[in-house]
Protein backbone atom coordinates (compact mmCIF):
# COMPACT_ATOMS: atom_id res chain seq x y z
CA UNK A 1 0.00 0.00 0.00
CA UNK A 2 1.08 3.37 -1.02
CA UNK A 3 1.63 6.38 1.67
CA UNK A 4 -0.59 8.12 -0.11
CA UNK A 5 -3.62 5.19 0.40
CA UNK A 6 -2.57 4.47 3.66
CA UNK A 7 -3.10 8.77 4.38
CA UNK A 8 -6.54 8.30 2.45
CA UNK A 9 -7.86 5.43 4.35
CA UNK A 10 -6.73 7.19 7.91
CA UNK A 11 -8.29 10.25 6.56
CA UNK A 12 -11.51 8.40 5.07
CA UNK A 13 -11.70 6.53 9.10
CA UNK A 14 -11.27 10.06 10.90
CA UNK A 15 -13.93 11.66 9.00
CA UNK A 16 -16.29 8.69 9.71
CA UNK A 17 -15.81 8.87 13.27
CA UNK A 18 -16.29 12.39 13.78
CA UNK A 19 -19.29 12.55 10.71
CA UNK A 20 -21.03 9.50 13.37
CA UNK A 21 -20.76 11.31 16.51
CA UNK A 22 -21.75 14.87 15.18
CA UNK A 23 -25.40 12.90 13.82
CA UNK A 24 -26.36 12.28 17.05
CA UNK A 25 -27.32 14.29 19.75
CA UNK A 26 -26.40 13.72 23.37
CA UNK A 27 -29.07 14.97 26.44
CA UNK A 28 -26.49 17.91 27.52
CA UNK A 29 -26.93 19.31 23.74
CA UNK A 30 -30.21 20.27 23.63
CA UNK A 31 -32.03 23.17 24.47
CA UNK A 32 -35.01 21.95 25.30
CA UNK A 33 -35.75 18.41 26.94
CA UNK A 34 -38.66 16.58 25.35
CA UNK A 35 -42.46 17.46 27.32
CA UNK A 36 -44.95 15.71 28.75
CA UNK A 37 -48.36 18.15 28.84
CA UNK A 38 -48.18 17.95 32.66
CA UNK A 39 -44.42 19.68 32.09
CA UNK A 40 -45.53 22.35 29.53
CA UNK A 41 -45.26 25.10 32.50
CA UNK A 42 -42.27 24.15 34.03
CA UNK A 43 -39.39 26.48 34.07
CA UNK A 44 -36.09 25.15 31.26
CA UNK A 45 -34.04 24.13 34.44
CA UNK A 46 -36.66 21.43 35.67
CA UNK A 47 -37.62 20.05 32.30
CA UNK A 48 -35.46 16.57 32.27
CA UNK A 49 -36.69 16.31 36.34
CA UNK A 50 -40.45 16.58 35.13
CA UNK A 51 -40.52 14.73 32.10
CA UNK A 52 -38.49 11.76 34.27
CA UNK A 53 -41.48 12.17 37.18
CA UNK A 54 -43.88 12.00 34.78
CA UNK A 55 -42.33 9.01 33.32
CA UNK A 56 -41.98 7.25 36.14
CA UNK A 57 -45.69 7.83 37.10
CA UNK A 58 -47.10 6.24 33.50
CA UNK A 59 -44.96 3.49 34.29
CA UNK A 60 -46.27 2.86 37.50
CA UNK A 61 -49.80 3.16 36.75
CA UNK A 62 -49.82 0.58 33.45
CA UNK A 63 -47.27 -1.98 34.47
CA UNK A 64 -48.69 -5.06 34.99
CA UNK A 65 -46.03 -7.54 36.46
CA UNK A 66 -45.88 -10.78 34.56
CA UNK A 67 -48.06 -13.83 36.67
CA UNK A 68 -44.55 -15.63 37.39
CA UNK A 69 -43.12 -12.43 38.61
CA UNK A 70 -45.45 -11.45 41.21
CA UNK A 71 -46.07 -14.85 42.42
CA UNK A 72 -42.37 -14.34 43.85
CA UNK A 73 -42.72 -11.05 44.53
CA UNK A 74 -40.34 -9.79 42.28
CA UNK A 75 -38.29 -6.84 43.16
CA UNK A 76 -35.55 -6.47 40.38
CA UNK A 77 -34.49 -4.23 37.89
CA UNK A 78 -35.42 -2.73 34.18
CA UNK A 79 -33.47 -0.84 32.22
CA UNK A 80 -35.11 0.61 28.72
CA UNK A 81 -32.60 2.01 26.18
CA UNK A 82 -35.58 4.04 24.06
CA UNK A 83 -35.53 7.61 22.20
CA UNK A 84 -38.27 10.40 21.85
CA UNK A 85 -38.06 10.94 18.12
CA UNK A 86 -38.15 14.14 16.06
CA UNK A 87 -42.04 13.63 15.93
CA UNK A 88 -42.23 13.10 19.73
CA UNK A 89 -43.07 9.42 20.05
CA UNK A 90 -41.45 6.92 21.74
CA UNK A 91 -39.71 4.27 20.23
CA UNK A 92 -38.03 1.39 22.42
CA UNK A 93 -34.28 0.57 21.18
CA UNK A 94 -33.47 -1.61 24.09
CA UNK A 95 -34.80 -3.67 26.90
CA UNK A 96 -32.81 -5.54 29.81
CA UNK A 97 -35.19 -7.54 32.24
CA UNK A 98 -34.76 -10.69 33.88
CA UNK A 99 -37.44 -12.58 32.19
CA UNK A 100 -38.79 -12.40 28.76
CA UNK A 101 -42.29 -11.76 29.44
CA UNK A 102 -41.25 -8.87 31.59
CA UNK A 103 -39.57 -7.03 28.14
CA UNK A 104 -42.60 -7.21 26.51
CA UNK A 105 -44.48 -5.65 29.71
CA UNK A 106 -42.48 -2.76 29.28
CA UNK A 107 -42.34 -2.57 25.79
CA UNK A 108 -45.67 -2.71 25.70
CA UNK A 109 -46.38 0.32 28.60
CA UNK A 110 -43.55 2.73 26.70
CA UNK A 111 -45.16 2.54 23.29
CA UNK A 112 -48.59 3.73 25.09
CA UNK A 113 -46.65 6.66 26.08
CA UNK A 114 -48.60 9.54 24.18
CA UNK A 115 -47.00 11.73 21.62
CA UNK A 116 -45.30 14.74 23.56
CA UNK A 117 -43.77 17.48 22.40
CA UNK A 118 -39.85 16.61 20.74
CA UNK A 119 -36.89 17.88 22.59
CA UNK A 120 -34.99 20.63 20.53
CA UNK A 121 -31.28 21.73 19.33
CA UNK A 122 -30.72 24.76 17.70
CA UNK A 123 -34.40 25.73 17.56
CA UNK A 124 -35.60 22.33 15.46
CA UNK A 125 -37.34 19.81 16.80
CA UNK A 126 -34.59 16.80 17.48
CA UNK A 127 -34.49 13.15 18.61
CA UNK A 128 -32.89 12.40 21.71
CA UNK A 129 -31.55 8.72 23.58
CA UNK A 130 -32.32 7.91 26.69
CA UNK A 131 -32.31 5.42 29.55
CA UNK A 132 -34.55 4.39 32.21
CA UNK A 133 -33.52 2.14 35.26
CA UNK A 134 -34.79 1.18 38.44
CA UNK A 135 -38.86 -0.11 37.85
CA UNK A 136 -39.52 -2.52 40.69
CA UNK A 137 -42.30 -4.39 40.83
CA UNK A 138 -43.59 -3.28 44.42
CA UNK A 139 -43.83 0.13 43.06
CA UNK A 140 -46.26 -0.36 39.89
CA UNK A 141 -49.94 0.14 40.49
CA UNK A 142 -51.13 -3.47 39.50
CA UNK A 143 -49.81 -6.86 39.25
Amino acid sequence: MTETMRNFFVLFFTLSIVISAKAQILISDVEQYPIFEACENVSLEQQENCFRQTLNLFVKENLQLPEILAKDDYSGNVTVLFEVTKEGEFKVLYVDAINEDLKQEVTRVFLELPVIKPATYNGKPAYIPVSYTHLRAHETGRN
